[in-house]
């Protein structure tokens, strides 16, 4: 049985763990880094990378079956496991 929990403002998150990539838009950024995500939200996300990301960077995650245009709105370390960082969806398409 798949737990969910009541994320204050962001509705209902889903655990998740599958891989994904992004790429900063702003500031622009021709670099792809891998990432990982935790949980997700109809307007949320979380995501561990092993870079620091400043709040309100905008940023194109891409899924396996969608893209998705999000802004950081929290960035802190992990230990020993880089960056946990929760992001607000801005738009979603299918790719």
């Amino acid at each position: 049985m798949t737990s969910v929990t009541p994320a204050l403002g962001c509705g209902w998150r889903v655990p998740a763990n599958g891989p994904a990539s992004i790429r900063i838009l702003s500031p622009l950024s021709f670099e792809c880094y891998k990432v990982q995500i935790v949980d997700a939200s109809n307007n949320a996300m979380s995501m561990r990378i092993n870079e620091y990301l400043e709040r309100g960077v905008l940023v194109q995650v891409r899924l396996k079956a969608s893209f998705v245009l999000a802004e950081v709105c929290h960035c802190h370390a992990v230990e020993g496991d880089g960056f946990h960082v929760r992001l607000e969806i801005q738009d979603q398409v299918p790719s």
